[in-house]
Formats: C-alpha cells, structure tokens, sequence
C-alpha cells in the first residue's frame, strides 16, 4: 500500500512537472515569438531608417550637384561681364581719344573761324573803303 501511494504522488508529481514543463515550453515559444517581431520590426525600422537615409544622401548629392552647376555658372557669367567689361573700357578709351581729337579739332576750327573772321571784316572795311574812294571819283 505503502508503494502504491508513493507511485500515486510520483504520477501526481509526474504530472505536475510535465504540465509545468508544457507551460515554460509554451511561454518559451512565446517568447520566442515576440523576441521574432521585435526583431521583424526592428528590421523593418532599420531598413525604412537605410531607405530615408539613402534618400537624404541623395537629396545631400542633388543640392551639392545643383550648387556647383550654380557656381560654375556663375563663374561663367562673371568671365563674360569680365570680358565685355575690358571690351567695354576699350572702346571708352577709343571713345575718349577720339573726344580729345574732337576737341583739339574743335579748338583749332575756333581758331580758324577767329582769324577768317578778322581777315573778312579787314577785307569789307577794304571794300567799303575803295566803294567809297570808287563812289568819290565818279
């Protein structure tokens, strides 16, 4: 009796064990179920973080791009203002050389109206004068 009772517990504890043993299985599948989605969504999350990093890198290596063209274009409209700006100051210089010319030319004609000028009023007060002197004798 003694043996039949202990063989009794033992099943008892037997089936105690095996449903405790069915419940750490079972929390362990659990377990590892969560640990998968946490581990799925933490994938997940990385490669949409990889995905708008790249896109920002991207993003970064467009405006970068988009600022040399700029500079290079800018660059390229100074060169020309430069250009037509010599341009420009040379035809200034010829300009005012020419205006020098102009005014030494100008001077000179002053001069020479000056001097025709005072030999016309000698030449009428000599006219005037032999008209009078003609005008005397007849």
């Amino acid at each position: 009796m003694a043996g039949l009772l202990f063989m009794n517990m033992a099943d008892e504890y037997q089936e105690v064990v095996e449903k405790e043993f069915k419940e750490k299985v079972d929390e362990l599948k659990d377990t590892r179920m969560v640990g998968l989605l946490f581990m799925n969504a933490a994938d997940e999350y990385q490669e949409v973080v990889e995905n708008e990093y790249k896109a920002k890198a991207e993003e970064l290596k467009d405006t970068k791009m988009a600022g040399l063209m700029i500079m290079n274009a800018a660059d390229e409209y100074q060169e020309v203002v430069e250009k037509k700006f010599k341009i420009k100051s040379k035809e200034f210089e010829v300009l005012q050389a020419q205006k020098s010319e102009m005014d030494a030319r100008a001077t000179s004609l002053e001069s020479e109206l000056q001097e025709t000028t005072a030999v016309k009023e000698k030449l009428e007060v000599d006219a005037m004068v032999k008209k009078r002197e003609y005008d005397a004798v007849k």
